[in-house]
């Protein structure tokens, strides 16, 4: 596209380009679709029960500690915010 220098070319053009991005789109949707197959991706179900395992261990290792509660909730919050927001921007990468 960086070569076009007129109107007449950019349409000469246009359905290559409109050929390469639907081309681009098919090889991401199959390759969504082998990653889910393959189990390379996590559902939602799977990430929300990873972090409730990681939020374990963090309880299991600060559990003595005085106002440990406290520093959980603050590390649940952070982690599940993380997880909504990595969630958000693979939905609109999609």
């Amino acid at each position: 596209m960086s070569l076009v220098r007129s109107d007449a070319e950019f349409l000469a053009a246009y359905p290559e380009v409109e050929k390469s991005l639907k081309t681009l789109a098919d090889l991401k949707k199959s390759n969504f679709f082998l990653e889910q197959k393959s189990g390379a991706t996590l559902s939602r179900e799977q990430a929300f029960g990873l972090v409730r395992q990681m939020i374990e261990i963090i309880v299991d290792e600060l559990e003595g500690i005085p106002d440990y509660e406290q520093i959980v909730d603050s590390i649940t919050v952070r982690i599940l915010a993380t997880v909504q927001k990595a969630g958000n921007s693979e939905a609109e990468a999609e």
